[in-house]
């Protein structure tokens, strides 16, 4: 989540696991996108403790009218080490710090007129308007669970859409970089324009979880198997969310190899690559199949595997200008050495079983991680949260 915050805002600095601070607002679009977001606040006050926080917030005067109402959320982060306050006594006590607070008024979500949120780190407490929180993705539209079949091999929802957001996030800040030059208005926020979204291709689809999260984002997606049934299998999964979708273009699904240089590219292309885990590269020219046991027992295997692996590596690099790969085992050595750039890599789960690897083409995508204390925290800031324990 953080390399998803980085991609949409590269000055963003990290106040705490999962809390970014950057410079101004974000575009609505870009957020809304995000898989991790969980909310985005202006900053109005920030405090070692519990009670220091109230007081600020008492001596800041805010008001809220007669006829408007207001609601508090309280997100947790992680315990604040230097004195911990329940979550219920310290959003009562904000509360009432808020002059006008209707204390025997209960409102409607349609009355709400201003949202706050209290914000619990270790090293201390943030209270803010909450600018932003992302719309839950209707039930319907869940891909893990309502789509037809399924394949055991599959990418996680949640990573698939992880790995379509930054690949949107970085096409969009570097478009903007290109749209600031030529800009004639100065005035204009670089972080308010918009961009077209843009052209994904996931050129090992199986089940179709990538086309599909980057479908339901907007872009406009294909996939490329090289195994009949999967095609099939993705054509049939995204055939059934259809309807949802109907002012969007429709993805796609082509029969074909990763390693054709026939392949067409598209603007970035983000894969679940079948390479160190329970199916084999090398096989996807003909079937998929486990080969773990006979990866064991001959090291023939696996050097097939890691060769077709460089093959289609080389075949990508110049399919698109971004890339996003998925794979069991660390990837990045072999990246630089078939010639991508601008590298990072990172674990995406517990004990090393899956990797993530991103190749911008330029700059290396890294999280500025300077964890600052809350004295520092300036009030013009913006607050953007990643992996809050709950949502506002």
């Amino acid at each position: 989540h953080a390399l998803e915050v980085q991609a949409v805002a590269p000055e963003a600095r990290a106040m705490a696991c999962g809390v970014f601070l950057t410079p101004g607002p974000l575009p609505h679009a870009h957020m809304q996108r995000m898989d991790g977001l969980r909310l985005e606040m202006e900053l109005l006050a920030a405090e070692p403790t519990g009670m220091e926080l109230v007081e600020t917030v008492r001596n800041m005067k805010l008001e809220v009218g007669a006829s408007e109402r207001f609601s508090l959320a309280y997100e947790h982060v992680d315990q604040c080490n230097a004195g911990h306050v329940h979550n219920m006594d310290l959003k009562r006590e904000l509360a009432n710090a808020v002059l006008g607070f209707p204390a025997h008024s209960k409102a409607s979500l349609d009355e709400i007129t201003h949202r706050l949120a209290v914000v619990e780190t270790p090293k201390g407490y943030l209270f803010g308007r909450v600018r932003f929180a992302p719309q839950a993705v209707p039930k319907e539209l869940d891909f893990a669970s309502n789509k037809p079949h399924n394949y055991s091999a599959g990418l996680p929802v949640a990573l698939a859409g992880a790995a379509v957001s930054v690949a949107m996030g970085m096409f969009a800040s570097n478009n903007r970089h290109s749209l600031g030059s030529t800009s004639s208005n100065k005035n204009e926020s670089f972080n308010s324009r918009e961009v077209a979204a843009p052209t994904v291709l996931d050129p090992c689809c199986g089940s179709g979880t990538i086309v599909y999260e980057a479908w339901r984002r907007g872009s406009c997606s294909r996939g490329v198997d090289a195994e009949l049934r999967m095609v099939e299998m993705a054509a049939a999964n995204l055939m059934h969310f259809a309807n949802n979708f109907p002012h969007q273009p429709q993805p796609t699904i082509e029969l074909g190899d990763a390693a054709e240089l026939s392949l067409q590219g598209a603007d970035v292309i983000i894969s679940n690559l079948p390479f160190g885990r329970s199916v084999s590269f090398g096989a996807t020219r003909l079937s998929r199949r486990r080969h773990l046991a006979a990866s064991e027992a001959s090291n023939q295997e696996d050097y097939e595997s890691v060769a077709f692996l460089s093959e289609v590596l080389v075949n990508l690099r110049d399919k698109a200008e971004r890339h996003v790969f998925f794979t069991g085992r660390p990837l990045a050595a072999q990246l630089k050495a078939c010639g991508y750039t601008g590298i990072t890599e990172v674990p995406v789960c517990r004990g090393g079983r899956r990797y993530m690897s991103i190749s911008t083409g330029n700059e290396v995508l890294e999280p500025m991680i300077e964890f600052m204390p809350p004295q520092s925290y300036g009030s013009a800031m913006q607050v953007v949260g990643a992996g809050f324990s709950s949502m506002v």
